[in-house]
């Protein structure tokens, strides 16, 4: 990837995290102004994407029509359920009250974030690492500039901790994205799995439960990323041998 490439891309980023990262709760106490406020500037930054796209020449978006071996995608919803699975087997509480119009807010702002990030961190930095790095290589890259970018989180978070765990399991998510993303050339399936991942574990389970971060918690969400890890890694190297086998 030479310089001019490499210089369209950082400013993309910068641009993404600039619409998607600034702290309005730092000086705007009304929560309704900071989410309208957050779904404005994700709204424009599509418009700018999709201008900028053309006007540096980065790679464009690509949707290759659905495949049979598409199907063995489907496991990976396993990790939308995490949160799910870990309230399930530790019988916590139901909320006594559920917060309707939280959830349908939720549902449209971790729709746009999923599109933006999938757009950016797969569509083109790992579509732009795959044409001049190995598979392998282009995925662990963008993943691990993916994880990274989630420590701006800290405003929203309020400590270094979470931002630190969410980086890893963000690193993790990249990874899966990643691959789905690789194997299948359609940004839309990434697109899917990253809002269900946000809006079932964050807003549905958090909605519905009360949990803390206990030991279980983390056990069950480790326990969960390990498998589709390892279930990722078995695609990753029988698709490898196939491309090889086809070469």
């Amino acid at each position: 990837m030479d310089k001019e490439k490499r210089r369209s891309i950082l400013w993309l980023i910068c641009i993404f995290l600039l619409c998607a990262s600034i702290p309005f709760r730092w000086f705007i106490k009304n929560e309704d102004v900071v989410y309208y406020l957050s779904i404005s500037l994700r709204l424009a930054f599509f418009v700018y994407y999709f201008i900028y796209l053309k006007k540096e020449k980065l790679h464009q978006i690509k949707i290759n029509r659905p495949h049979l071996r598409d199907f063995l995608f489907i496991p990976f919803l396993i990790v939308c359920c995490s949160n799910l699975i870990y309230v399930k087997i530790t019988n916590c509480a139901m909320n006594d009250t559920i917060d309707k119009t939280a959830i349908i807010k939720d549902l449209f702002l971790y729709l746009l974030v999923g599109i933006g990030e999938e757009l950016v961190f797969r569509e083109v930095l790992l579509g732009e690492l795959l044409k001049v790095k190995k598979p392998f290589i282009a995925l662990l890259y963008s993943s691990l500039i993916f994880g990274a970018i989630h420590l701006l989180n800290i405003s929203s978070l309020g400590s270094i901790v979470p931002c630190i765990v969410q980086s890893i399991y963000t690193f993790g998510g990249g990874l899966v994205f990643g691959l789905i993303y690789y194997q299948s050339g359609n940004v839309i399936y990434p697109i899917i799995l990253h809002f269900l991942f946000d809006f079932v574990n964050d807003s549905l389970v958090t909605n519905m439960y009360t949990f803390d971060w206990d030991v279980w918690f983390f056990v069950v969400n480790i326990a969960v990323a390990l498998i589709v890890l390892l279930y990722g890694g078995l695609l990753f190297i029988l698709y490898e041998k196939r491309k090889r086998v086809e070469a």
